[in-house]
């Protein structure tokens, strides 16, 4: 058993092996970033008890933050070419880190409002710059496992954040959530001016002009992207409707909610590497996407069970909305891929981006404003009911995929 155990941790650390130095500094650069990751998780909570405002209010709230995503993510890829990627992520964490701190010193509804909008939009000025700096310091054969590594940081990080979060929330305030959270950003910042010096190959280079497909133009593509952003929508209540369910309904404290996403975090971790390892080698694409899309489904209907056990509808929620997130969220990204080619591929994955913005813009609406209406219970059913239909449309859209020249293994 452990000569077992021995040779499937060797394995595992052996797929880390020969990624640069510069990788691993980036990678150590979104891991303090993202142990500051605090105020989201909370911000429902926060807006509702702290504040007493509606959940409405709430919902709005969150909204501006997706939608500083969607503005940071686009305006961020502007900068990187105009200045280059280590100025831009630089700007981004000290901005942010700054509004990050003034946000707790807000209690006004439309100052928070715009306040949580101008932050995100600095805060997400850094996800287009680093994944442009990660293509330039990682070997070709190489970025997809940079780019795994930079994923695990990541998850290493929301598994750290929430967790000192909730203890923070709980024991000293919610406003050292705020101040935690800008003060990793800089941190973070001050960790990227030691470790990087701006050099010549971080400098913007002139882009010769392609032709290709748009991907706003692909009617399958747009038909992919629907049944993916129905998906998210559903997944993203993790973020918004949850953590108040876990408050208002099993009474759970700030200390147990931040354990719960910390247990997320580590579970991906764990897992994800492996999992996509076997499935890649086998060709898999589509199909677990698909499954993932069910069990991100299935994981609501488990507060059904809290009438049994509020443990029991916790963990099964856990494990199943977790492992869905795993095999559904790396495959969109492998489709996109798929559907394009070397001279519209950039405005492809530029597409798949958005995607995640543009759900989670839409989550907050869809979520809080409407349990208020109609209550919990109906609630998951509907998010139930709209995964499997998402997972309909998708198997069609496969099928479709297909025919017009995108093959995929079933």
């Amino acid at each position: 058993m452990f000569a077992i155990l021995k040779k499937a941790a060797n394995s595992y650390i052996h797929t880390f092996k020969g990624l640069s130095q510069e990788v691993w500094k980036l990678a150590g650069v979104l891991l303090i970033n993202r142990s500051g990751m605090m105020v989201l998780p909370f911000l429902s909570i926060y807006v509702i008890e702290i504040l007493g405002w509606s959940k409405f209010q709430a919902g709005i709230i969150t909204s501006c933050y997706g939608l500083g995503s969607l503005t940071g993510a686009y305006f961020g890829g502007i900068l990187t070419d105009k200045i280059g990627e280590f100025k831009t992520m630089i700007m981004s964490l000290i901005l942010s880190g700054v509004c990050f701190i003034s946000l707790g010193f807000l209690t006004e509804f439309y100052s928070l409002c715009a306040l949580m909008f101008i932050t995100v939009t600095f805060a997400d000025f850094f996800r287009p710059a680093s994944f442009s700096l990660l293509a330039k310091i990682t070997e070709k054969h190489n970025v997809t496992r940079g780019i795994s590594l930079i994923r695990m940081a990541i998850n290493l990080g929301i598994a750290i954040g929430p967790a000192v979060g909730g203890f923070f929330a709980a024991t000293i305030g919610y406003f050292w959530l705020f101040a935690f959270d800008g003060g990793t950003c800089l941190l973070a910042a001050l960790f990227m001016f030691i470790a990087f010096k701006p050099k010549e190959s971080f400098k913007p280079k002139p882009k010769e002009l392609t032709k290709g497909k748009s991907p706003f133009a692909d009617a399958y593509f747009m038909g992919f992207m629907f049944v993916n952003i129905l998906n998210l929508i559903v997944f993203f209540q993790i973020l918004n409707v949850v953590p108040v369910y876990f408050r208002e309904v099993l009474l759970l404290s700030e200390s147990q909610i931040g354990w719960f996403f910390t247990i997320n975090g580590l579970i991906i971790v764990v897992f994800e590497m492996p999992i996509i390892y076997i499935l890649e080698e086998k060709k898999y694409a589509f199909i677990p996407l698909l499954i993932g899309m069910v069990m991100i489904g299935v994981s609501f209907l488990s507060f059904h069970l809290a009438f049994i056990s509020g443990f029991l509808a916790v963990s099964l929620y856990t494990l199943l909305t977790t492992f869905g997130e795993i095999i559904n969220f790396p495959f969109i990204n492998t489709i996109a891929l798929k559907r394009s080619n070397e001279d519209n591929r950039g405005a492809y994955m530029g597409a798949t981006a958005m995607l995640f913005s543009v759900a989670f813009i839409l989550a907050p609406l869809l979520g809080l404003p409407i349990v208020e209406m109609i209550g919990y219970d109906i609630y998951w059913t509907i998010c139930f009911v709209v995964c499997i239909l998402a997972t309909f449309v998708g198997y069609y859209i496969k099928n479709k995929m297909e025919t017009d020249g995108v093959a995929f293994a079933t």
